[in-house]
């Protein structure tokens, strides 16, 4: 994908700031519709496609209530934070921090269209805005359709059908009105504040905000919120001058998301560590012969026939399937999957993924931050092939590593190896002055 676009920018000569910034803010959704067409992704239980229209309504309620206009526009603090769009009650650890550290000098707004309601350590959303962006992009797609011109060379260089490459043709066109608007509004909202600096958890999410905050001279900071390698889009230079949609910096874990990513030259790369260890208050021991399975959205329906065709093989174990925040609410439909097999427990808020990490000899999953946690709690690790699984080849060749698909056994659990690496090469300890 990286290649089709980088090969379409140069034959038609449209290396120019403005195709750059529809590009860097079309990639995310680009790829992941493009995996979905390819079936290696599924729907996540976060997909807007999944509400019902009473929570639709009833979220976008909830942030017009939260929309202060005049908090926005009067603001005087000199940091601006943006939390991640999924955090729950709007602050994830990261803004958290943020606002520890920088204490009291920053404002913190969320664009978190599932958890607006409740949030209450937020001080403004901006759902309602990125609303009006998105509805008015879709009323106002025919008119400017002429944009999607050259866009499907692109898509032939895929190989997409027909059908897909229109989809496609009208999502670049829906993101390009999309981000003229965004755009325009935070270049007016950050020229009437004072805001030095502009912190993102997810600038690729964020790109009209990134370029607004750049062009008016707001240093701009990404806050590393999970996992970064040469293969994700959002972290990935996929042509010249592209560094005009990334932040100016970005705020890494720890020394070995540094080594693994593949940013623009322009673009200063910090350690400034994490506080992931810092929540955990109790300590346990090591037990033998336990399995934490890491669950995520993305992959749900392939991680439980993964543990179903191998919950046969694992009698001696004692299994914790541990869910992702997003799929809590399936947990009863989780238990009646897993009722044949009493080793196996479905784990929401009983343990968290940290206190799993710190007790079970072994840990399951693709392409989870929990991995990397695991290996940092000296957890025996075994990957699964599924889509995404290479983001995790920088592990491959490890003794503590194993990569099957199928189904797992205890064959494949011999030989592992403890880890032994230092916690601190994935994930620094924050500094608190």
């Amino acid at each position: 994908m990286k290649n089709a676009i980088h090969d379409f920018l140069k034959s038609e000569k449209a290396v120019n700031s403005k195709s750059l910034a529809y590009w860097g803010h079309f990639r995310i959704k680009f790829h992941y519709s493009y995996l979905k067409y390819l079936g290696l992704l599924e729907e996540t239980s976060f997909s807007t496609s999944k509400l019902t229209l009473k929570c639709k309504i009833s979220y976008l309620c909830n942030s017009l209530l939260k929309l202060n206009l005049i908090s926005l526009f009067s603001c005087r603090k000199d940091n601006l934070i943006f939390s991640h769009p999924r955090a729950p009650k709007g602050c994830d650890l990261n803004t958290k921090e943020l606002q520890e550290k920088l204490k009291g000098t920053a404002y913190v707004a969320s664009h978190s269209e599932k958890f607006s309601f409740q949030g209450n350590t937020v001080d403004s959303y901006t759902d309602v805005v990125r609303f009006v962006a998105k509805l008015s992009a879709y009323v106002l797609r025919p008119f400017f359709f002429y944009r999607a011109k050259g866009v499907t060379k692109v898509f032939d260089l895929l190989e997409l059908s027909d059908s897909e490459k229109n989809k496609m043709s009208k999502l670049y066109v829906i993101n390009t009105i999309e981000f003229d608007i965004l755009y325009r509004f935070y270049r007016l909202w950050f020229s009437t504040s004072k805001f030095k600096r502009i912190y993102v958890v997810t600038s690729y999410y964020n790109v009209p905000l990134v370029l607004a905050a750049k062009k008016l001279g707001i240093d701009t900071v990404e806050i590393q919120h999970g996992v970064i390698s040469k293969y994700h889009v959002g972290y990935n230079c996929f042509i010249d001058n592209c560094s005009i949609f990334f932040p100016d910096s970005v705020y890494f874990w720890g020394e070995f998301w540094i080594e693994n990513c593949n940013l623009p030259e322009k673009v200063n790369k910090k350690i400034y560590g994490t506080g992931i260890f810092d929540s955990v208050s109790v300590k346990f021991e090591k037990k033998k012969n336990t399995i934490v399975f890491i669950s995520q959205t993305s992959i749900s329906s392939l991680l439980s026939n993964f543990i179903l065709n191998s919950a046969p093989h694992l009698s001696e174990f004692t299994v914790y399937v541990k869910l992702h925040p997003g799929e809590f609410y399936r947990k009863d439909f989780y238990n009646t999957m897993y009722h044949c097999f009493p080793n196996i427990q479905v784990v929401s808020c009983e343990y968290t993924l940290e206190e799993l990490l710190q007790f079970c000899e072994y840990q399951v999953g693709a392409y989870s931050t929990g991995i990397y946690q695991g290996i940092s709690y000296e957890c025996k690790t075994v990957l699964i092939k599924s889509p995404g699984i290479y983001y995790m080849e920088c592990l491959y060749d490890q003794p503590y590593v194993k990569v099957t698909d199928g189904m797992l056994d205890s064959s494949t659990l011999q030989d592992l190896e403890r880890p032994t690496c230092s916690a601190g090469y994935f994930f620094s300890q924050i500094e608190r002055n």
